[in-house]
């Protein structure tokens, strides 16, 4: 089985090598662009994810990187989620331009130097992986994570409010009385027996707290 594509644009040659380390940290076969014409040439819908630098230098004159993926993403109907890269410090202004989520043209938006330390661009990579990947795929690849950042003993009160109404009502109580930390939320079995609405749930909550363990470390 051939290795999921992430692709990454820069004009520095360094800092494209260490973005591609990340990226096959991440799981993922890097392919490394650096001028515009090699992201149009080679584009394909293919990619699973995606990320571009800020600002690109050629020829002498600083283009938006940001600007290039923008017309990409309307030409080519780019599917895949996409980062951006910066080193700017207001990058509340790139968001507010570009839109950030899955209906933004980038999905997240980085502090490049902060994110290829504290690996939330590495998580990032991983994500976008895994949402090619089964429930159950995705549920041991995130035990396995917590496991490395010391989560896996923490108590499920850091994901699951007692006081609400996390699973369906006949799910609910069993759900509380069985699990006490994040590392039994990941037990397979268990996992199993729920309905695909609460899989979901308890996927997407562990998805969020690794994302907010990765950007909080860099604060």
């Amino acid at each position: 089985m051939t290795e999921p594509q992430f692709f990454y644009r820069d004009d520095d040659a360094d800092d494209r090598k260490r973005v591609g380390k990340e990226i096959e940290k991440g799981g993922c076969e890097s392919v490394l662009w650096e001028t515009l014409e090699e992201l149009r040439s080679n584009w394909h819908n293919n990619f699973v994810g995606g990320a571009t630098d800020d600002q690109i230098k050629h020829k002498g004159m600083i283009t938006s990187g940001a600007e290039d993926i923008r017309k990409q993403k309307e030409i080519a109907e780019l599917e895949c989620p996409l980062v951006l890269l910066t080193n700017i410090s207001n990058i509340k202004s790139l968001e507010i331009q570009y839109n950030k989520g899955p209906n933004g043209t980038f999905q997240e938006y980085f502090n490049k130097e902060d994110s290829l330390i504290d690996g939330s661009f590495c998580n990032f990579v991983k994500e976008c992986r895994l949402s090619k990947s089964t429930e159950e795929e995705r549920l041991a690849a995130y035990r396995i994570t917590l496991k490395d950042l010391d989560l896996g003993g923490e108590p499920t009160q850091v994901l699951i409010n007692q006081n609400e109404v996390t699973f369906p009502a006949h799910e609910q109580l069993g759900v509380m009385q069985t699990w006490d930390t994040l590392d039994d939320m990941c037990d397979p079995v268990i996992f199993q027996g729920l309905s695909a609405e609460s899989q979901k749930g308890i996927l997407d909550k562990i998805s969020t707290l690794i994302k907010n363990h990765y950007l909080n470390s860099s604060e």
